[in-house]
């Protein structure tokens, strides 16, 4: 795994999910807070940032990929499930409904990366992989993935 940060506005954004040819996924960095050791600091630290910005319409969906190394969170699923608790429970304490979870066709992707040092919360720009964005008409079944 790859990863740079920079400075980037909503149009460059836009621009790099549309021409690059190397990235998988762009990924905008939403929250970061220090090493985690329990799902209850998880669940606070998610519930610091104000989610009605990033589910605007009540009927919006949400998915949750997580990737963690941390001894306290081996079990991924169970850090998703952390983290999505924290964000309906915020949106239905604000505005009464909560965003159902869809993982085939989300509205809102977010990516959880926890590791022993950090736990960071990521806005995936791309929904989608950048591998799948349809540039070939026929498919066949590739021996390896070409990304």
């Amino acid at each position: 795994t790859f990863r740079t940060q920079h400075q980037s506005s909503w149009r460059d954004i836009f621009a790099i999910n549309y021409l690059s040819r190397l990235a998988t996924r762009v990924l905008l960095p939403i929250h970061s807070v220090p090493a985690i050791t329990r799902p209850q600091q998880l669940y606070d630290a998610i519930s610091t940032v104000k989610w009605a910005r990033y589910f605007p319409d009540p009927n919006m969906t949400l998915s949750i990929d997580t990737n963690s190394v941390n001894d306290h969170f081996p079990n991924s699923l169970y850090a998703s499930q952390v983290a999505k608790d924290a964000i309906c429970d915020q949106l239905v304490r604000e505005r009464g409904s909560r965003p159902s979870v869809d993982t085939q066709n989300p509205s809102v992707v977010l990516n959880l990366y926890i590791t022993p040092d950090e736990a960071v919360i990521y806005y995936d720009t791309s929904k989608l992989p950048l591998f799948k964005r349809g540039y070939r008409n026929h498919v066949t079944e590739a021996p390896l993935q070409e990304t």
